[in-house]
């Protein structure tokens, strides 16, 4: 069985590489053409927060259905609205949720089973999300 790209990346969101954007914690060798990849899961979760938090504060994306939408838009091949539903599943509770800081870790770690098929460690997020907090620039 392969391994999923984004864990083999250590980057579970599969976090496109941009020309714009030098992620703390990216690997110095980059071995995928697409999306960045990072020295340590940790880094790679910590570098997800990143964005949810872009998306709260500069765009005002709160709730489940609208982060997915931005993160997973369906112009780029994604079934968002499927998505949307498993996270919601998985998460016992709906769409319009508002996501906090504070729901960052396991919003992530639910994201994360769909875009890699597997329910990653909780520590690694946890993990992740204190790194986020220590260092929040990108």
């Amino acid at each position: 069985m392969t391994t999923p790209r984004g864990i083999r990346n250590l980057n579970p969101l599969n976090i496109r590489r941009t020309s714009t954007t030098q992620w703390q914690g990216a690997a110095e060798v980059q071995r995928d053409r697409e999306f960045v990849t990072f020295k340590s899961m940790r880094w790679g979760i910590r570098a997800a927060c990143c964005l949810l938090d872009t998306y709260r504060r500069r765009y005002g994306l709160e709730t489940i259905a609208q982060i997915i939408r931005r993160w997973a838009p369906p112009q780029d091949g994604n079934l968002t609205e499927a998505y949307i539903r498993l996270v919601c599943e998985w998460m016992e509770t709906d769409a319009q949720r508002r996501i906090e800081p504070e729901d960052y870790p396991t919003l992530l770690r639910t994201m994360a089973r769909v875009e890699t098929g597997q329910w990653l460690p909780v520590e690694d997020f946890a993990e992740g999300y204190a790194l986020w907090q220590e260092t929040k620039n990108p």
